[in-house]
This record gives C-alpha cells, sequence and structure tokens, in this order.
C-alpha cells in the first residue's frame, strides 16, 4: 500500500536524492555532534539549540550511524531525529529491553516507526532470517525511514504506509508545531494541515505481512495506544498477541495540576526520573502539562484538563528492590496513600517484588523490579 504526498507537502528522500554519505556532517558539524555526544548538551533542552548550530554550518540532513545502522537525519524539524543525532544513549532502554525479548530470526512489530530508530536498529539484531513490520502514515516521515530501510539493505523489514487503527479505512493526521514526530491522529476539530491516510486493523498488518507470531512490538502513536491495542486484543487470536510491548510514554489529566506536579517530582525521584519538560497553558493553548522521565526524555506526562472517571495503574519498572522501597517511602512522604507495601508477589512470578502508591487523584502507581534479589 502506498500513499500519495499531498499538495503542499515537499517529497522528502525520493529516488533522485544522493546516496547515503553525500551528507556526511562536515568537519565543524562532526565536531559539534561529538561534544554533544560525551556532555550534558545531549539532553532534550539543548538539542534545538545544537540542531540550528549544525543547521547554520550547513543546511539540509547528516549522514550518520546510529546503534550501528546508517540513517539520515532530517533534525531540524523532527525531535525524534535530533535525539537520534546528538545522544547516543537515546532510547537505549527500550531497545536493550526489545533486544532482550527479540531472539535472532525474531518477529519485530514498530507502530508509529518514525524514521526507523527502533525498527533498523532491531533488524540488525533480528538478522536475515527475522522479520520486522514498520508502520508509519505520514507520507513524508515514511519517504525518510524508506530511504533509511534502503541504505540499511534490509530486506526483511515490511514498511506499511499507513496509521495503525480501530477499523479498516482512512483516517486523518496533522502535526503539532515543526516537529513532525509529533504526528498524530486527529481525534476532534481538525487543523488546516490535516491529512487522510489509510488505517488498517493491527491484525490485518500482521496478516498481510504473513507472520503468525509477535516477540516484541513497540508502539508510539501519540495518544492513540489504547485505540489501537484494545481494538486488536479483542479481535486477534491469542497466538499473535505479542511476548512483550514498548509504549513509548504515557499520559493522563489530573484535578490539581501543581498538588500532583509536586508529588510526582518527589515520589519518582529515587526512581531517577525528573522534571524533564514543562509546556504552559500558552504553549498548549489548552492545559498546561508536566513531562516527567530518567535520562533526559520525558515519559511519563500529567496535565492539567482535570481528573479522570476510573484511576488508572501505572507501573514504572526499578533496578532493585532497595529502589522499590525508596520509591515508597517517598511517595508516602509526598503525600501519597499506601496501596501496597514492598514485597513480593508471586501470583505474577518469583521474583516480582513490587510496591504500589495511590497519587492525590487515586491512580494507582507502581515500583516494580522483577530482578532476583
Amino acid at each position: 500500500m502506498t500513499i500519495s504526498v499531498p499538495p503542499g507537502i515537499a517529497a522528502a528522500n525520493d529516488p533522485a536524492s544522493p546516496p547515503f554519505g553525500a551528507f556526511a556532517p562536515s568537519t565543524a558539524q562532526a565536531a559539534i555532534i561529538a561534544l554533544a555526544q560525551r556532555s550534558a548538551l545531549k539532553r532534550g533542552a539543548f538539542r534545538p539549540m545544537l540542531s540550528r548550530l549544525v543547521n547554520l554550518l550547513r543546511a539540509g540532513p547528516v549522514d550518520v550511524a546510529y546503534q550501528g545502522v546508517p540513517f539520515r537525519f532530517y533534525h531540524q524539524a523532527s525531535a525524534t531525529e535530533r535525539g537520534a543525532l546528538f545522544n547516543p544513549d537515546y532510547n537505549l532502554e527500550e531497545l536493550a529491553f526489545l533486544r532482550a525479548q527479540t531472539p535472532l530470526g525474531g518477529v519485530f512489530v514498530d507502530i508509529g516507526a518514525n524514521v526507523g530508530t527502533y525498527a533498523m536498529v532491531l533488524a540488525r539484531h533480528v538478522g536475515a532470517n527475522g522479520a520486522v513490520i514498520a508502520v508509519e502514515p505520514h507520507p513524508v516521515t515514511h519517504a525518510r525511514l524508506a530511504f533509511n530501510r534502503a541504505t540499511s539493505g534490509y530486506a526483511h523489514v515490511t514498511l506499511v504506509a499507513a496509521a495503525a487503527g480501530p477499523s479498516d479505512g482512512e483516517l486523518m493526521i496533522e502535526t503539532d508545531g515543526d516537529n513532525l514526530g509529533a504526528s498524530h491522529i486527529v481525534s476532534g476539530e481538525r487543523a488546516g494541515n490535516a491529512i487522510p491516510v489509510a488505517s488498517l486493523r493491527l491484525q490485518r498488518i500482521l496478516g498481510d505481512a504473513g507472520v503468525s507470531h509477535v516477540d516484541a512490538l513497540k508502539i508510539d502513536v501519540e495518544g492513540f495506544e489504547d485505540r489501537v491495542l484494545t481494538t486488536f486484543f479483542k479481535q486477534a487470536p491469542a497466538s499473535l498477541w505479542p511476548r512483550a510491548v514498548v509504549i513509548d510514554h504515557i499520559g493522563f489529566p489530573v484535578t490539581d495540576y501543581e498538588l500532583a506536579k509536586a508529588f510526582y517530582t518527589k515520589a519518582l525521584a529515587p526512581l531517577g526520573y525528573s522534571l524533564v519538560m514543562e509546556v504552559t497553558q500558552e504553549q498548549t493553548g489548552h492545559d498546561p502539562a508536566a513531562g516527567f522521565g530518567a535520562g533526559g526524555k520525558p515519559d511519563f506526562w500529567i496535565g492539567g484538563e482535570g481528573g479522570l472517571n476510573k484511576p488508572l495503574h501505572v507501573a514504572i519498572s526499578a533496578k532493585d528492590r532497595a529502589t522499590v522501597e525508596a520509591f515508597y517511602k517517598a511517595a508516602l512522604a509526598a503525600g501519597g496513600r499506601d496501596n501496597g507495601a514492598p514485597g513480593i508477589r508471586a501470583h505474577y512470578h518469583p521474583n516480582y517484588y513490587g510496591a504500589f502508591v495511590l497519587d492525590p487523584d487515586g491512580h494507582n502507581i507502581e515500583a516494580v523490579c522483577h530482578v532476583p534479589a
């Protein structure tokens, strides 16, 4: 399936595009990239400035290796491509988890593949006898993904130029601001830059690709994850269910934004989480939001839209049992309510060591360690 580039959007990496290496960093660009990669400048707050500086030295993309795979990064208007360019640890924890769950010759599915920073890296990992399915609906981003696949030579990567959705048909996607990687499904009134794209159920995508099982799946579709996965798990046979799933980030609204922000600042600190990014009401056009994360990447978001009708259960991985206990103490000290003291939950598995605390809205926040004592 293919999608034509709509009017007003320039095609990226078309067949006439120069081969990989044509945009190798200049000496000055390489020096800036290297400086960022070995210092605190690799963090998210500094990357837009670095991108502008690299672009001033020579406008256009740069051709580099990321995680051992060649990529052409259009870093100027893509937070994902900036992150992979300037931060050698970008998504490293998630990639390590996915590699551990996906064996040589295994099957990996990437929903919201962007330019392939997960898909191509896992394609290298599973080898030519494995299979990778990369789903990316935006025509510009998909073209960049296709270029990176062609450059890598990974013929075992299947590209799907469609959005994963709850039904087969058509959806509208739009991009907020200048970050192409933040393209998302339109759920309300659409903006002027919204474009139609094909929509396919995940079960159909897997069927069309001819896979009978999935070792690991990563999904990052900017808040549409529940619509995709709920339909899939209701309709697909258990044999198609992935053994492991990585969801890029989670976000939910809270009743008292400032109270919740203060609670999570203290409660998540033992887990290595801090307030990485905060966007104001003026920036969002509606309510403020705070993003917490480790390693400079915000993957846990709260927003000031008002509380949910039903509580959520969110579990965050801890490196050891002592960290689980530290989280529990910090969360209670920050005003949380006990919902389960640190201990083994053998009904999950023998080494499942978790602790549970209710946040100010009653959401069940858990820290869990799966490593034996």
